[in-house]
């Protein structure tokens, strides 16, 4: 009866009337199979997403199509249970089955032979940081140079001759070199700010910096990337002598350790602060 408080038309009105009078009131039950079907019928949900899968995983030109990349209308084309279906339909489905259009990452596997050794040494090493944090430490280092005085951008202002000024000390504005390790557990961060860090004297005084901040712990596990400076013997040396173990890897992404100014009283020659 819920039906009936809804406004229907003549033609539905008039098929409920002669199903109940010749099949009564099982007429006028609604039997399985009517209604709208699914745009991928008849296959279920699962099954039409693993044949989307399957063919975006496939070149175009395997089934006739000159593209190198599919569009919607050659997947409706492809797959025939979509077929007679418009973009904008065929879009609203590949939605529903969970598909999108995405960019590619960028992604380079490393020309290393002993990639995986090295990648193993890590995993190993991590999981003797977490199993053991009181006794060992793995620390990510990264280096950075920067000019010590912010650019002077476009900005939303009120129109006019009138514009903000931006208060500068006088004297070059020069570049300023960070070194940093970021603990992989707690993300604490130990820094070293200078005009030249980098360079093996420098590096190797980091060394030191570093197995003074932790000198409680047995064993620090250092993963660097392949810069030249990290394999000098001297810099080796220098890890020996502090007791940090030194892993390799390739080279991390630029701003993997995000560092802050300690502020307008840092020293211009070195700064050192644990976060």
């Amino acid at each position: 009866m819920h039906g009936l408080h809804k406004r229907r038309s003549e033609h539905t009105v008039k098929g409920w009337i002669e199903r109940y009078l010749s099949e009564g009131i099982a007429g006028l039950v609604v039997k399985t199979g009517r209604g709208r079907k699914p745009a991928f019928f008849p296959l279920s949900p699962m099954e039409a997403e693993q044949a989307v899968e399957y063919l975006l995983h496939q070149s175009p030109r395997q089934y006739g199509i000159k593209w190198t990349r599919w569009r919607l209308q050659d997947v409706g084309r492809t797959l025939r249970w979509l077929d007679g279906c418009t973009d904008a339909g065929i879009y609203k489905v590949l939605k529903r089955l969970g598909f999108s259009r995405k960019k590619a990452l960028y992604f380079i596997h490393s020309p290393d032979p002993k990639y995986r050794t090295k990648w193993e040494q890590i995993l190993r090493a991590y999981q003797e940081a977490v199993t053991h944090p009181e006794e060992v430490i793995m620390l990510f280092p990264d280096e950075f140079t920067y000019y010590r005085r912010a650019d002077i951008r476009h900005s939303w202002q009120r129109r006019g001759r009138r514009q903000h000024r931006r208060q500068q000390r006088a004297g070059a504005n020069t570049k300023a070199r960070i070194t940093a390790v970021l603990n992989a557990l707690t993300g604490q961060v130990l820094y070293r700010q200078r005009h030249k860090i980098g360079q093996q004297k420098d590096l190797m005084e980091f060394y030191a910096q570093i197995r003074a901040a932790y000198p409680q712990l047995q064993r620090i596990y250092l993963v660097q990337d392949n810069w030249p400076i990290h394999k000098l013997p001297a810099v080796l040396q220098a890890a020996t002598d502090n007791q940090l173990t030194l892993c390799f890897c390739r080279p991390m992404p630029r701003g993997s350790i995000r560092l802050k100014n300690c502020g307008a009283g840092c020293s211009r020659t070195s700064c050192t602060i644990i976060i």
